[in-house]
Order: structure tokens, then C-alpha cells, then sequence
């Protein structure tokens, strides 16, 4: 409806900032130049770059593959790279899911993995179980052979996001809540941006809203 679109036309901006959007298409544009095989597993509706084949759960043109990440519809050891972004706080038991990845895997293949650690509850519809600290996320992921691990989205952008979320915690109309989101999610966007400034700070670890692993397969 027109309503819906206006709405959404005004809805503030992303309450996070994530460190790794450009050192991440920087990987994958590396390896779509060498032809390698990505697969972007619960990509959602959007082209992280041309040449990565997104996978997700339902119909649409940006997603190439429909399936399901508890039985992925690839060959055994066919693929050089997997994404995995924002998934594994949405399913029931992430290592069934693992266990695909490393499955569908080329021996030496890539794994990059980003997950929730300080977020709001969020898409329940789909379910939100869990939330990673980074050891949490290493552990996981332990069959694999570590090449980096961090923090994808700092301090700052908790903050912006608890601010928006707030008072919604008092509230049970859902156009309070919409309302309240609106209000406090144009008044505090913008303190994701001072992320820019702390990407170096020693204890993130202590408080991020996500972090990343990126592994090989041994």
C-alpha cells in the first residue's frame, strides 16, 4: 500500500555500522576474478557483488538458489567460499548446518561467517535463539582452521540500537512501537558513526554488536 511505501521512504537509517562491508566484497571480488565458487547462504534479497551465488529460503530475482542450509543442494566439495552472514541466530541448531558447510566445502575452501553478540531480539517470525561472543563464534567453528577472527559492528552502533529500542520494552501497540522506533532511530542513527573512530580500541570484544570468523577448511 501507498501507507507502507511512505513509511518506508522515511524509516531511519541502519542503527549499525559494519567494519567489514568493504574488506569482505574486496575477499570475494578476489576470488570471482580467479572463478572461484561462492555461495552466499541466507544472502536475503540482496547482491553482495555479481558473481556470488546467493542462496536462501524463498523466491526472488536476487536469489538464485532456493534450499534450505540444513541440507544444501550442492555437490560434496564443489565450492571455494561460503558466506554466511546474519543466519545462525535464526535456526534451530547452527551445527547441522556446519556440518553442510564443511560437507560442500573444497579442501582448502574459505568460510566467512558474521554473527549477533549485543542485539536487540529481532525477526522472531523466522526466530532469534542465540547471540556469540567471538570465542563463542571460534568455538563453533573449530573444525576449521582460523585466519582472522574480530568485530564486525562496534560499540557505538549497541548503542544507536538500544537507544531506538528502548521504551519499546514498556509498550504492547505495535504503532507506539513503530512510532517510539521512528523518533528515537532519527535522533541517535548517527552515533554509529563514532565505530570509526574506535575500530582500534582494545576491548571490543567486552562490548560489539557482531563479530566475524573466517576460516579454512582443513
Amino acid at each position: 500500500s501507498m501507507d507502507k511505501k511512505t513509511l518506508k521512504l522515511f524509516r531511519p537509517p541502519s542503527p549499525s555500522y559494519n567494519y567489514r562491508s568493504r574488506p569482505v566484497r574486496k575477499w570475494a571480488s578476489e576470488l570471482i576474478i580467479r572463478n572461484k565458487r561462492i555461495i552466499n547462504i541466507g544472502s536475503g534479497a540482496k547482491r553482495l557483488l555479481p558473481g556470488i551465488v546467493n542462496l536462501d529460503l524463498y523466491m526472488d530475482p536476487h536469489i538464485d538458489v532456493v534450499g534450505n542450509a540444513i541440507l544444501l543442494p550442492f555437490k560434496s566439495a564443489s565450492v571455494d567460499a561460503i558466506i554466511c552472514s546474519a543466519l545462525l541466530e535464526h535456526v534451530r541448531d547452527p551445527r547441522p548446518i556446519i556440518c553442510e558447510f564443511v560437507r560442500c566445502l573444497k579442501t582448502g575452501g574459505m568460510i566467512y561467517v558474521e554473527v549477533p553478540f549485543l542485539q536487540p531480539l529481532h525477526m522472531t517470525e523466522l526466530g532469534d535463539y542465540r547471540r556469540f561472543s567471538r570465542s563463542g563464534i571460534e568455538e563453533l567453528f573449530s573444525e576449521f582452521t582460523i585466519v582472522e577472527s574480530g568485530i564486525c559492528i562496534g560499540p557505538f552502533s549497541v548503542l544507536a540500537w538500544y537507544l531506538r529500542k528502548f521504551l519499546t520494552v514498556f509498550t504492547v501497540s505495535k504503532n507506539v512501537n513503530y512510532l517510539i522506533e521512528f523518533i528515537f532511530g532519527w535522533l541517535t542513527f548517527w552515533i554509529k558513526y563514532l565505530d570509526f573512530f574506535v575500530v582500534k580500541a582494545k576491548n571490543l570484544d567486552i562490548i560489539n554488536g557482531g563479530v566475524y570468523f573466517l576460516g579454512q577448511k582443513k
